[in-house]
């Protein structure tokens, strides 16, 4: 008896936690209304470092090299490559003068924090624009969507960087796990609690980057040259959220599950260096989930008295349905909303495998094919 009271509560206050952050927190950005941007055409260095990418190179940097604003350039950072990558940036350079080339031989290749600083170092402008080798601008005006909500407040812009739509069911987990934890991250910036962009589709001013010491601070963390700087500098004060569909950008998604697999055990490396409180928010809500789907499952399969937990059940999905349908219009995004619970299901598990995993070996390459 005494245990079916407890799993009843543990379930009415998950579904209390979780109604809260999406009809307080992600509803934020279901409802967001951008603010008018600045109409100041900064100068901009679009920093893109490259590992063995002469493929995405050649693909990619067309877009880029040709977009509409009047002053910017384009640094790349070839580190270290093996390919013919150097071949491809200097066929570029000439056609582009526009184009700055960082070579670092294998001597100076230690990961990307390292390379990132390599070229933010050499870039010419304030305003700092970064991307990755395989992604793509979605609008030739992606570099002026994006530097226009710079202003003497505004020093970091978190955009949103979608993957490329393909059949299947591995590319249906992977945009929606992208777009799952870009919800998280921009609603909680609109809350006034930035805590992580992607390098994707992030800016912010150089001078912000130098004052901190750029990556000093975790600089022994492998991944982190996107969440875990925005963690140590970003403010209610100084951070804004640009989403707009010519400000983002798109990547080619991973072909198999091992390579997402690695992507994501990688990523996962940076959360336990989060500040304390927003590790308590992000577990919180984790916790809460955990807990809901857990406790309904045993409720419907040993309890009698269901039929009130199927209606909190429903009424939580169906509000998670709508919420996360107006964030996936607001981000250009389409999906299959009834799979929604599935989805989140799996990707719930997956990450306590990750996590798992991560214990028992830390991934130590910032670039895997």
């Amino acid at each position: 008896m005494f245990l079916s009271i407890l799993i009843y509560i543990i379930f009415v206050f998950a579904f209390i936690i979780q109604l809260y952050f999406y009809l307080f927190v992600f509803r934020k950005l279901a409802y967001y209304k951008s603010s008018n941007a600045s109409q100041n055409l900064n100068p901009v260095s679009v920093v893109i470092c490259a590992k063995n990418e002469e493929k995405q190179l050649e693909r990619n940097l067309p877009f880029f090299l040709q977009q509409n604003h009047p002053s910017f350039e384009i640094v790349i950072v070839n580190d270290a490559s093996t390919d013919n990558t150097s071949t491809v940036l200097f066929n570029f350079q000439k056609q582009f003068k526009n184009l700055t080339i960082i070579t670092l031989s294998p001597e100076q290749s230690c990961g990307k924090k390292n390379a990132l600083t390599n070229g933010i170092t050499a870039s010419k402008y304030d305003h700092l624009l970064l991307t990755d080798a395989d992604c793509t601008p979605k609008s030739k005006n992606w570099i002026s969507k994006m530097s226009m909500n710079f202003t003497s407040k505004n020093d970091i812009i978190l955009g949103y960087g979608a993957y490329e739509y393909r059949n299947g069911l591995l590319n249906e987990l992977i945009r929606f796990d992208t777009i799952y934890i870009a919800i998280q991250y921009l609603s909680f910036a609109l809350c006034g609690i930035p805590y992580m962009g992607v390098g994707r589709n992030l800016a912010y001013k150089k001078n912000l980057f130098t004052l901190n010491n750029g990556f000093d601070s975790h600089k022994n963390v492998m991944s982190g040259d996107d969440d875990l700087f925005i963690s140590d500098v970003a403010k209610a004060e100084n951070t804004v959220i640009e989403i707009e569909f010519e400000a983002q950008t798109i990547s080619l998604p991973k072909e198999n599950f091992s390579s997402w697999f690695y992507q994501k055990r990688r990523h996962l490396t940076t959360g336990v260096k989060y500040k304390t409180s927003i590790k308590l928010l992000l577990g919180l809500f984790q916790a809460s989930l955990i807990a809901f789907y857990t406790s309904f499952i045993y409720i419907i399969t040993v309890e009698h008295f269901i039929l009130p937990i199927i209606i909190l059940f429903l009424a939580r999905t169906l509000i998670q349905i709508f919420t996360f349908r107006a964030c996936f219009k607001k981000l250009g995004e389409r999906h299959n909303f009834v799979l929604f619970p599935f989805y989140e299901l799996f990707i719930l598990f997956l990450n306590l495998i990750l996590v798992i995993s991560n214990l028992i070996y830390i991934p130590n390459s910032w670039q895997k094919n």
